[in-house]
């Protein structure tokens, strides 16, 4: 049975309210109409004859981060002189910075709540050495570090940050994941001090030492990670692979169920007030 009340959100009256079921794992509330709609408003506007389903953008964009496997359009952040890229293996190799690689800027509002899960590979380095870190950075009031530090040979954790930081959860799994890999994961709740926009920021060598609490500027190394993914939800939830955009383009090649019957989607439009439009293709 439907529960959720559409009506601030939607036009109900352009269709009628589904509990659709993506990628065979999300539900996501929306309005489907089997009409003809004009895609594009006023002058030049395109009728599609295929049904249409309205979505809340937020539901449809599950990965805000983009190259979510191999890390190749991510960009050095901060004073990093250059963390080195092959693909999937990340390597700070400069003792004089902590180095790291951040993603697309994502919008935030006040006590938005944002997960960062990233599969890393186990290795024989201990913290001694080298150990990674994992932080969801809030800026554009007062700065706010949620980090997650990880001993990658026997994958203990820390839960640190600065500023007004608020972690909600951490944890790690190997349910599910990638053949000798851990997924760890890190939620976090924004303050109310104006942060507008967060980073996803991955750091392959944050300190070496006995300590996870205590970073270190000369340490370097290297880690192998792949299925990065930042959600604005408490959970983690199912991995859904990126390229060169956030989540929504990853909905073209996911299925979605309406009432039982199974769709492919073939075009997405967003209309420039928090929906987008999805259109439909009967498998």
């Amino acid at each position: 049975m439907f529960a959720e009340d559409l009506s601030p959100f939607f036009d109900v009256s352009s269709g009628f309210a589904v509990n659709a079921k993506y990628d065979n794992a999300y539900t996501i509330p929306g309005i489907f109409d089997e009409r003809p709609v004009d895609i594009l408003q006023g002058e030049g506007g395109v009728t599609s004859s295929r049904p249409t389903l309205l979505v809340k953008k937020l539901d449809i964009e599950l990965n805000l981060l983009k190259y979510s496997e191999d890390f190749t359009g991510w960009l050095n952040y901060g004073g990093s002189t250059g963390v080195a890229v092959d693909y999937r293996t990340l390597e700070d190799d400069n003792p004089g910075y902590i180095e790291g690689i951040t993603n697309v800027s994502v919008p935030i509002v006040d006590n938005e709540v944002l997960t960062l899960s990233v599969e890393i590979k186990n290795d024989t380095t201990p913290k001694a050495t080298r150990f990674c870190e994992l932080n969801i950075l809030m800026e554009g009031g007062s700065v706010i570090q949620n980090q997650l530090r990880i001993d990658t040979d026997t994958a203990e954790t820390l839960a640190t940050g600065s500023g007004d930081f608020n972690i909600l959860d951490s944890g790690k799994s190997t349910a599910g994941v990638t053949a000798g890999h851990v997924r760890y994961w890190i939620t976090a709740q924004n303050d109310t001090s104006g942060n507008y926009y967060a980073n996803a920021l991955i750091s392959p060598a944050k300190g070496a030492g006995a300590d996870l609490s205590v970073p270190t500027v000369s340490a370097t190394g290297t880690i192998l990670a792949t299925k990065a993914q930042l959600r604005r939800t408490a959970t983690v939830g199912n991995y859904q692979k990126t390229t060169n955009a956030p989540g929504i383009e990853a909905a073209y090649d996911k299925p979605i169920i309406v009432n039982g019957t199974t769709y492919t989607i073939k075009d997405v439009e967003p209309d420039g007030t928090g929906l987008v439009l999805l259109e439909l293709e009967k498998v």
